[in-house]
């Protein structure tokens, strides 16, 4: 994607755009923490209730370096990507990139069943399980 991308996203690849929505959508809501370019990082992620507006913000841990964003996803014009004081370029990278961590079962960050609809937030619900009938 080209590091001039500050608005509407038409500048790139219809490829490249597909997948940053993709891997947009894959990430959890709240917060998470994971890697990207082989160094730790904490992000959040925030979605509007209508799903048209999504922020991010994340910074490397234990060093200096920060991603942020707005996305609007405009019904006429297509997705706006609004990125906060950096390239379009180092949004998409990172969105692309970046792993988040699998929750542990002692991990404090991870949802707990304690959290009303958090596992329904990081897409972990678990599956219903029915007893079998004899």
């Amino acid at each position: 994607m080209s590091g001039a991308m500050n608005g509407l996203i038409t500048d790139c690849a219809p490829s490249t755009l597909l997948r940053f929505e993709q891997a947009l959508a894959k990430l959890p809501d709240g917060h998470s923490k994971g890697r990207f370019g082989g160094r730790r990082w904490s992000a959040t992620i925030q979605r509007s209730p209508d799903g048209r507006r999504i922020w991010l913000y994340a910074e490397e841990l234990g060093g200096r370096d920060v991603v942020s964003f707005n996305l609007y996803k405009l019904v006429a014009a297509g997705p706006m990507l609004k990125p906060c004081e950096m390239s379009s370029a180092k949004v998409t990278d990172f969105v692309l990139g970046f792993q988040p961590d699998l929750p542990d079962a002692g991990d404090r960050d991870a949802p707990s069943d304690r959290e009303p609809n958090a596992r329904a937030r990081t897409g972990s619900v678990a599956p219903k399980v029915h007893p079998i009938s004899r």
